[in-house]
């Protein structure tokens, strides 16, 4: 998705990505969900992308390089579904 989104100039948390799973579990059920997931070959990639913490709630970016930023909320149109 990022080497499509990066020479148009678009952010790839605002573009449709359909077909998609997101699951909320308990913290001592992740590594058993992620596991059951994996054995489903469209789950082979499944990951841990978070944590609930404590404090105010916002989305908190991490950088591969190790810094972090709060995921601003979408200002403009989406970018239409393709179908």
């Amino acid at each position: 998705m990022a080497g499509l989104c990066e020479p148009l100039a678009f952010g790839p948390l605002y573009v449709a990505n359909e077909s998609k799973r997101l699951s909320f579990v308990p913290p001592d059920r992740a590594e058993t969900v992620l596991a059951s997931m994996r054995v489903h070959p469209l789950g082979r990639w499944a990951g841990i992308i978070g944590r609930d913490l404590p404090g105010p709630a916002r989305a908190t970016l991490c950088a591969r390089i190790g810094g972090q930023r709060v995921a601003d909320m979408l200002v403009d149109d989406q970018l239409p579904h393709i179908c």
